[in-house]
């Protein structure tokens, strides 16, 4: 018999619904989805009095899975259920010694472990016993999945925002959804009572400069606009911006060339076919289409190795010793006055 699939949703939905299961494992490298789980079940599976007595927290580096089964096998006192939640799951050891629970769990136990950062080995026999309980696997979401994940977050709260300022959050925060909420926590804050937030909403509250960011640096490449480029490194240099380190940035250039190069790969398409195929939302597309007729494949494979060089020399190899800035901009005079 398949395996039902569960998601984050479906067992929240379950949980709310008090259609409780006896085990339940999350894991996998996003530790948004299960931390909010595990806040869940921790705060409202039972009332405050319930819990005195019929709740118990684990963390995997301080229990041993013996310890664990022993308490799942209590039977609550004046409730009908009992929580055993363990945070950490991933630093337990000797998880066989979970099998013979596993194998016949009380219903009137709720036990939920939290490998958070790591998945569970499905391919020895706890692994899949794990697997076949409620089990989620909160996977981090791409790049692309973000601004629609944000524009969901504030709709729960009955608060929209226009397109590039949900751009700008995914831009400029990347992908950790824990970050990413405790910032629009702060904006929603500093506009209570507002339905609508602005771009300006945005930058104000999270601290990002509307006129020199990488959503502006990637606008300025797309024209291959040098003076701008230039103007936007300087203040990421001056302003000790993330995005001011080779590190940071390379990534994101490396990324966005990318992109163009796929561009090259459809044409004839609609923008909404490019930017499924390219990833990007269809905002988007407009610029990546200037880019591309500005940076033809030719110039492409230049800028790569170019991007590869710089790498380098950031790390110190091929005679790197120039600082971050000097590095930074050489990269982008090479790449803005390199002809096809």
């Amino acid at each position: 018999m398949a395996k039902t699939s569960h998601t984050y949703q479906s067992i929240l939905r379950d949980l709310k619904a008090k259609k409780f299961a006896p085990v339940y494992v999350f894991y996998g490298e996003e530790t948004y989805f299960i931390d909010k789980l595990a806040h869940y079940i921790e705060h409202e599976v039972l009332n405050e009095a319930e819990r005195g007595f019929n709740q118990t927290v684990f963390y995997g580096k301080d229990v041993d899975c013996k310890t664990i089964a022993a308490a799942a096998r209590r039977y609550p006192m004046m409730a009908s259920h009992q929580v055993i939640l363990v945070k950490e799951a991933q630093n337990l050891k000797q998880l066989d010694d979970l099998m013979s629970y596993l194998e016949k769990p009380l219903d009137s136990t709720i036990l939920a472990f939290c490998f958070k950062g790591k998945n569970i080995d499905k391919r020895t026999k706890v692994g899949k016993m794990l697997d076949a309980q409620v089990s989620f696997e909160s996977k981090r979401l791409y790049e692309n999945q973000v601004p629609a994940w944000i524009e969901g977050y504030l709709a729960e709260k009955g608060v929209s925002c226009e397109q590039k300022g949900l751009l700008l959050i995914a831009e400029s925060l990347g992908t950790d959804l824990s970050r990413i909420a405790n910032e629009l926590d702060k904006v929603l804050l500093n506009h209570e009572g507002k339905k609508e937030l602005s771009l300006k909403d945005i930058a104000d509250s999270i601290g990002i400069n509307r006129d020199f960011n990488v959503f502006e640096l990637q606008a300025a490449m797309a024209r291959r606009d040098f003076q701008k480029c230039m103007l936007i490194l300087n203040y990421f240099n001056s302003s000790k911006n993330p995005f001011g380190k080779p590190v940071v940035l390379l990534g994101s250039l490396f990324s966005w060339f990318s992109k163009i190069m796929l561009v090259h790969t459809q044409r004839g398409g609609d923008e909404r076919s490019i930017a499924a195929a390219i990833g990007v939302n269809p905002f988007f597309v407009k610029e990546y289409v200037l880019a591309a007729r500005n940076y033809p494949p030719k110039l492409l494979e230049r800028i790569f190795s170019l991007l590869l060089e710089t790498d380098m020399k950031a790390k110190g190899m091929n005679g790197g010793s120039a600082d971050d800035d000097a590095l930074l901009k050489e990269l982008f005079l090479k790449m803005m006055h390199t002809v096809n």
